[in-house]
């Protein structure tokens, strides 16, 4: 960007605050609220091994749960990961009372090997997180006005896979409705350890499963449009999926250094990828998907990767309910957004609480004046899964957006 580019679009972006900031003179920057986590959950607040502590965080745009559980301590930020992460501990719970039962004692004892550890560990461990009071979304959305100015391998190695403990725990995590490459530690040394008992000890998952009555957990949500990641997890190596993935992105028009970045980053699981390359895949002839992938190669934290997932699967949701509304993908100052067939940008995410604090203020405002170089302004409808407050309300419509509240793609 020219000097003269850069000034012009810092002065475009300090008039988008100013005009915000002037739409009502009553209206002021808010703290985030907090909220009581029985309120907010019902009776998800607690489970057999864990329970949500009070209070519930914001930072403005995601809420920020703590979770005490029997394996330690854990800050999740955003609703949409902490389901994940609750139907994880039901996964493992389930696991550990398979392991109990005789049938799994028998196969245990038929194996000729110990339960052995099988995989690395793809990402941080969920536990060892230290408390947090900001989301890594927060933190990417308080990155938006900055652009004003400024090969995969198989995670449970060869060996696992030829002695077919990899398929095993594929099977197993699928019939749970969890991520086999999760970055749970615990959920993933025990989804090893029974794998290599299934393994090794001639005991089909199915009938592991049947006498602690089924699946466990929900943490894997696919779409409708992502169902079909389901069979592709449970079926294809680490390595394959990195391959179907590479054969998508490029014809999408994805660079090679983006697709590079993306696939190689620790932030995301193989079956991550495969969701999110899934559902942009969807998209068909919308134009400029590239856009969105070059800012998923760039996280910096689990939480927004997860974020940009499930975004990316609402989109896919929002364009078959549309019938097709959505032409393109536009990068407005970072972040990408869609162009409906009637000219309005379109922005749907996994948002639970919107409040006119600073990050969200200038951050939609850097959307705004991204969005509105063009001599006429363009509208934008804003879809979130959770709500918004008073203020945010009044300051987008300050801003001539619209928001639509608890969105159900």
């Amino acid at each position: 960007m020219s000097r003269l580019n850069r000034r012009l679009a810092t002065c475009a972006f300090s008039a988008s605050i100013a005009f915000v900031c002037s739409h009502s003179a009553a209206l002021a920057m808010e703290p985030p609220p907090s909220f009581d986590a029985a309120t907010v959950l019902g009776n998800q607040v607690r489970g057999s091994n864990y329970e949500v502590l009070n209070p519930v965080v914001s930072d403005g745009l995601v809420q920020i749960f703590t979770v005490k559980t029997e394996y330690g301590r854990i800050t999740v930020a955003g609703r949409e990961l902490l389901q994940r992460r609750l139907g994880e501990l039901a996964a493992l719970a389930a696991l550990e009372q398979m392991s109990q039962t005789e049938l799994f004692k028998n196969a245990l004892a038929k194996s000729a090997t110990s339960p052995l550890r099988i995989g690395r560990d793809l990402l941080r461990d969920p536990f060892a997180t230290v408390e947090q009071s900001v989301s890594g979304v927060a933190q990417a959305f308080s990155r938006v006005r900055a652009g004003l100015s400024n090969p995969g391998s198989d995670p449970d190695g060869v060996t696992a896979s030829a002695l077919g403990v990899s398929s095993a725990k594929r099977q197993l995590a699928v019939e749970l409705g969890v991520d086999p490459y999760t970055d749970f530690l615990q959920l993933s040394r025990k989804l090893d350890e029974v794998a290599a008992t299934v393994a090794f000890g001639g005991l089909a998952p199915k009938a592991a499963f049947s006498v602690i009555g089924g699946g466990a957990g929900t943490a894997l949500s696919y779409s409708s449009t992502a169902e079909g990641v389901r069979g592709l997890v449970r079926d294809r190596t680490p390595a394959q999926l990195v391959e179907l993935n590479r054969e998508r992105l490029r014809a999408m028009g994805v660079s090679d250094r983006t697709m590079q970045n993306f696939l190689e980053s620790d932030f995301y699981t193989p079956a991550d990828q495969i969701r999110l390359v899934e559902a942009l895949n969807s998209l068909g002839r919308v134009k400029n998907r590239a856009v969105y992938v070059d800012r998923a190669a760039t996280v910096h934290s689990r939480d927004l990767a997860y974020f940009l997932v499930r975004r990316a699967e609402m989109i896919a949701s929002y364009q078959r309910s549309s019938g097709g509304m959505i032409t393109q993908f536009v990068s407005a100052n970072g972040f990408p957004v869609n162009i409906l067939a009637d000219g309005r940008a379109l922005i749907v995410a996994p948002i639970d609480e919107l409040s006119w604090s600073e990050t969200p203020l200038q951050a939609m405002a850097a959307i705004s004046s991204g969005l509105n170089s063009e001599a006429k302004p363009r509208p934008v409808e804003l879809r979130i899964t959770g709500n918004a407050t008073a203020a945010a309300k009044s300051g987008l419509q300050g801003m001539g957006w619209t928001i639509l509240e608890g969105y159900r793609p």
